[in-house]
């Protein structure tokens, strides 16, 4: 479980968000509503522990994926060497099981950009990866961040099935997005962030 309790962030001093609670149990997923500046990445990275909290607590058993905006493969990298280096550094694993990457590989529709550099992939092709990402992940909450975004129809689809196949069995997940996601079988919640005065 996650319980937020009491929680505010702020930005380079200025506060985005004040007095936030929510839980998260297994199987559950909620949906981050609010405009662009108002704090939504902010809020998954405090929960992912990759910026302090201004006040509040949080308290989880839960390990967690965060993915932004950024890609953030290296640019020199290959996609594969990117996959191994991102899963390695994040499962805190000594190795990956080949079959599961090229499974993760095949599911992402990446085969073809296996050897190119992490600069050389459009938009599209570098939230592919994250797709990857998502196939190797061990984690069981994901903290995704405009996930959607430069995605063909196609891969959206894959997103879609495998956000689903994630709750199913029993995982949690936090998204931000801008338009409302549609998980069959899934209630998503929503939790709206406003503008701090």
């Amino acid at each position: 479980m996650l319980e937020v309790i009491g929680i505010s962030g702020s930005r380079n001093d200025n506060v985005l968000f004040k007095n936030l609670n929510f839980t998260l149990s297994d199987g559950q997923a909620l949906q981050i509503n609010a405009a662009n500046g108002v704090g939504k990445t902010t809020l998954l990275k405090i929960i992912a522990g990759l910026l302090p909290i201004a006040a509040g607590k949080i308290t989880t058993d839960y390990s967690a994926l965060y993915l932004g905006h950024n890609s953030n493969l290296h640019p020199a990298l290959s996609v594969q060497a990117n996959l191994k280096f991102l899963h390695l550094l994040n499962s805190r694993s000594s190795s990956v099981n080949s079959q599961h990457m090229q499974l993760a590989i095949q599911n992402a529709g990446i085969n073809k950009q296996l050897y190119t550099a992490g600069e050389e992939l459009s938009a599209g092709q570098a939230q592919r990866v994250n797709l990857a990402r998502l196939y190797l992940a061990q984690e069981k909450l994901w903290l995704l961040d405009e996930p959607f975004v430069n995605l063909d129809n196609n891969a959206k689809l894959i997103l879609t099935n495998l956000l689903i196949k994630h709750l199913l069995s029993g995982g949690a997940l936090i998204i931000a997005s801008h338009n409302q996601i549609e998980l069959a079988g899934v209630v998503v919640g929503n939790l709206y962030l406003e503008q701090y005065a």
